[in-house]
């Protein structure tokens, strides 16, 4: 068996600030770490720190991107078990993807309509929870059904497989769990 890690995160920025009031969550950004250290996550957000206006295809990590500049931004971390033959799929998905991150935008209509509970699907478009989620159905990880239709980061919580491993900074994140 390997792990993947789902965090679930609030950077305090004015944008997930309004999403938590559609939300009702602490939490309003989820990304997908293959290791424990989360030095690499992958989601859809913002490609330049200091632009909230353009998005896509990312790789995040304790020191680098929006969680760099945003020094306080908060965590939950969630571990999945999967099989070896899912992680490798998990991985190559996620590898492939961020390697044509460029024919990848956010979906910023999608974001905005499933704060009304309506999902938008747009070809090569995610917002960072409709990315994480698609991730793990395509590969097998969880099954279409387990998770709502439009899907919040707090909905990762509700995973019968997830165990949460950490809730605090993400600067005070121990590198070995």
């Amino acid at each position: 068996m390997k792990n993947i890690y789902i965090v679930i995160s609030q950077t305090g920025t004015f944008l997930s600030r309004l999403i938590g009031l559609f939300t009702k969550s602490g939490y309003n950004h989820s990304s997908l770490s293959l290791d424990e250290t989360l030095e690499t996550m992958f989601s859809f957000g913002r490609l330049n720190p200091y632009d909230p206006l353009i998005g896509g295809l990312v790789c995040e990590g304790r020191n680098i991107g929006t969680f760099k500049r945003f020094a306080n931004t908060r965590i939950m971390v969630l571990q999945i078990p999967v099989g070896e033959k899912c992680y490798e799929a998990i991985k190559k998905a996620v590898y492939e993807m961020y390697a044509k991150r460029d024919w990848y935008r956010y979906n910023y209509e999608g974001l905005f309509l499933a704060a009304i509970g309506i999902d938008l699907k747009r070809e090569r478009a995610f917002y960072c929870s409709q990315f994480v989620k698609n991730v793990l159905v395509e590969n097998k990880a969880i099954e279409m059904d387990i998770l709502p239709r439009v899907t919040a980061p707090k909905d990762f919580l509700t995973l019968s497989k997830a165990k949460v491993i950490y809730e605090g900074p993400l600067r005070a994140y121990p590198i070995n769990i």
